[in-house]
């Protein structure tokens, strides 16, 4: 049963789509997360794309982020996000927008926005034609975030791809690559802003 694993939401559970299309993060990596960012999500604003039942946005505001905005194109998987937000009694902290990632950036970009904590999680299998070249999904949403500058100065971006998924094939103008972790069939890569 997916829950919450700290903070004011603690041990609540969440809903999650009966679809095979929606891998929710697992609690380990989840928690790997977290202990990385111990300090840097108070108030943060965060971006939860391709966000499934939107497990990594709700972990945040219950750890004190300000806000999360959730991007999914799955619609039974972003009426499981509101139902979370609705259970959570937390709809005010949370946008959910039922569109595609890539489209998501560039409408995020119009707006002017940029976020403290950006989490990129696609189905593994996802590819996307992106600049001339067909990329895994997170790798292209990657370079558009890097293009677009939604990652502010000091925050955190972790892209979650499978082990054999390569996430940054081309080169990035503003953010820089500080390390990839491995947990089972996962491989998290860690970003931050070069400075």
């Amino acid at each position: 049963m997916l829950h919450i694993i700290s903070g004011k939401y603690k041990n609540r559970r969440l809903a999650a789509p009966k679809s095979s299309t929606t891998r929710p993060t697992s609690a380990l990596v989840r928690g790997a997360v977290f202990n990385m960012l111990q300090g840097n999500i108070e108030d943060a604003h965060v971006l939860d794309l391709c966000a499934g039942c939107g497990a990594m946005g709700l972990e945040a505001l219950s750890r004190g982020a300000a806000h999360a905005t959730f991007i999914e194109k799955n619609h039974q998987a972003c009426q499981c996000i509101i139902s979370n937000l609705s259970l959570l009694k937390a709809e005010k902290e949370g946008q959910v927008l039922c569109i595609d990632a890539m489209t998501s950036i560039n409408r995020l970009a119009n707006n002017s926005k940029q976020f403290d904590l950006i989490y990129i999680d696609p189905p593994y299998d996802a590819t996307v034609f992106w600049k001339g070249e067909n990329l895994y999904l997170g790798t292209a949403l990657l370079h558009a975030i890097d293009y677009h500058q939604l990652l502010k100065e000091n925050g955190w971006l972790f892209v979650e791809g499978g082990t054999k998924q390569l996430t940054s094939p081309l080169p990035l103008t503003h953010l820089h690559l500080l390390e990839q972790r491995h947990y089972g069939r996962s491989t998290l890569s860690i970003y931050r802003n070069k400075f």
